[in-house]
């Protein structure tokens, strides 16, 4: 009898207890709904309910002796590590350099964050100061506005586009001006590195158009990578991604 007892709990613990979570949310998890008195990686359980289990980590659930083999619900759900992090567009300071504007006129510390609360992630802020033509800074789009090219003439209409299913509340979309990217990247590769450490798309090795017009009448564009400003012909088809002033 004491060895069958033993078997179950063994059937148990192997069926409910080495849980090993593999989350795409950038948090902490909990787990419900678990009987009282149960063992949870050594702690009884005293209120149902069991938090700060971190992604991918190994869960131990011991069921009390009263529940051997029963099956219980057991209920893991997300909780965001940014949970109340968020600021308003028009609070931000330097202390939010890399943060994310959101679509709901909110700011968030990362990508994630944002699409936790249920927005949309549209842009990271790269400038603050209103030097650049703009009230409070300037933000880059999280991504570009299509994977596709655009010649110079087409590059503006594009980005109305991408303003129209990407409004953010007391802010304007537009095709960044050179002085926009010159701004954005004070430090060597500054708007690129915070687009990246903010989980936007990472901006291409490539030319990107700004609206700027040459002197002879040519499109100016703009190699983002290495700072370097070219002009040539309006029919060539580069890159857009489009800037947020605030």
């Amino acid at each position: 009898m004491e060895e069958t007892k033993i078997q179950w709990m063994s059937f148990a613990i192997l069926l409910l207890a080495l849980v090993c979570f593999h989350q795409e949310s950038w948090g902490q998890n909990s787990i419900t709904n678990i009987p009282q008195g149960w063992i949870v990686n050594g702690v009884e359980v005293k209120e149902g309910k069991v938090s700060g289990i971190a992604d991918s980590s190994l869960v131990v659930l011991t069921p009390t002796e009263t529940d051997l083999g029963k099956v219980k619900a057991i209920f893991l759900e997300t909780v965001s590590l940014w949970e109340g992090m968020s600021i308003d567009l028009r609070d931000v300071s330097s202390n939010n350099m890399g943060w994310v504007i959101a679509s709901n006129g909110r700011v968030y510390p990362h990508v994630k964050a944002a699409k936790a609360e249920k927005t949309v992630p549209v842009a990271t802020i790269a400038f603050l100061g209103s030097e650049a033509d703009c009230k409070h800074g300037l933000a880059i789009a999280v991504e570009d506005v299509s994977n596709s090219l655009f010649t110079w003439d087409d590059a503006p209409k594009a980005v109305t586009r991408w303003a129209s299913s990407h409004p953010v509340k007391e802010a304007s979309w537009r095709l960044p001006t050179v002085n926009d990217l010159f701004f954005m990247n004070e430090k060597p590769n500054r708007a690129f590195d915070v687009i990246v450490s903010s989980g936007g798309e990472r901006v291409h090795h490539d030319y990107y158009w700004t609206s700027n017009e040459h002197e002879d009448a040519t499109g100016i564009y703009f190699l983002f990578i290495n700072n370097l400003i070219h002009n040539g012909n309006k029919t060539h088809q580069f890159r857009v991604r489009a800037v947020l002033a605030f």
